[in-house]
């Protein structure tokens, strides 16, 4: 699906360009009202993503919703990659993370606002073919992975930091128990599939109890908790 970018004038007037997947101009158009935007567009199912003044698309509301995308087939296991970025979606839909990429059904949503904190994205290996994403909001997790980053790279071992992935709430860890800041959230578990056909962890990030039982009965171990999203 082709995002749709919508930009407001100075008069409050709606216009929207459609984008095909290969970034080319459709159609421009302006629209007087959210209602005449909602009917010729929200309705028919469009996405819609509005640019802030981070250069970052969010959806509107008052939630983000985070998306995963799977690679699987690989001989040291599948690979996951979660964002809420939405030129992440275009990127990997138009193939410039390579072919072979899924969208999953698993979602995760953030609240917009609120006592929030920075989500680390590292991207990197500690073994050769184990490439894999790691996200973390610990100051002392974010701290090792940047002693990484900054360690010189060799063919087999490398780390890269890509910057903050998304806002999410601070997970608390204590006595081997998880909690989040109230009953409306839920840890996102950090699971590692360790046992996939290599010592070196690829990372998979699930807040969902029984996908969280099914992937430990797979073989993947826990490894930690990375942040909170809302509880469904």
């Amino acid at each position: 699906m082709a995002p749709v970018y919508i930009q407001v004038d100075a008069q409050g007037n709606f216009y929207s360009t459609q984008f095909t997947t290969t970034g080319a101009n459709l159609s421009s158009r302006v629209y007087s009202s959210s209602n005449d935007l909602q009917t010729a567009l929200c309705d028919r199912g469009a996405k819609i993503a509005f640019w802030g003044a981070d250069a970052v698309a969010t959806l509107p509301g008052s939630t983000i919703e985070v998306f995963e995308y799977v690679l699987r087939g690989s001989a040291t296991g599948s690979n996951y990659f979660i964002s809420s970025k939405d030129e992440d979606f275009v990127f990997i839909q138009r193939g410039g993370a390579g072919d072979g990429w899924q969208l999953t059904p698993l979602r995760l949503r953030l609240p917009r606002v609120g006592d929030l904190v920075p989500v680390h994205r590292f991207l990197g290996a500690d073994e050769a073919g184990t490439v894999t994403h790691f996200f973390t909001a610990d100051a002392g997790e974010f701290a090792t992975w940047m002693g990484k980053v900054n360690t010189a790279p060799t063919s087999a071992r490398w780390w890269t930091y890509e910057g903050v992935a998304f806002s999410a709430p601070a997970v608390t860890t204590s006595n081997g128990v998880a909690t989040c800041a109230n009953s409306t959230l839920t840890p996102v578990f950090r699971v590692s599939g360790i046992a996939q056909g290599a010592s070196q962890p690829k990372y998979r990030y699930v807040a969902n109890a029984a996908t969280l039982t099914s992937l430990q009965a797979m073989g993947y171990r826990l490894d930690g908790t990375a942040f909170c999203a809302i509880r469904e």
